[in-house]
């Protein structure tokens, strides 16, 4: 969840771009990359869950 800011995320090469109280969802085995991609801090939390 971006708590603050704008998160650019790259997703097995699909771009999504999330802002203050965005949130996604994927496969944390994909590829992927995280930009901070606004002018200012970005605050987000990242919740991963691995099922057993």
């Amino acid at each position: 969840m971006v708590l603050d800011g704008q998160l650019t995320l790259d997703v097995n090469n699909e771009t999504f771009i999330l802002h203050t109280d965005d949130t996604i969802t994927f496969t944390a085995s994909a590829k992927h990359v995280y930009l901070n991609s606004g002018k200012g801090i970005l605050k987000a939390a990242i919740i991963n869950f691995y099922p057993v």
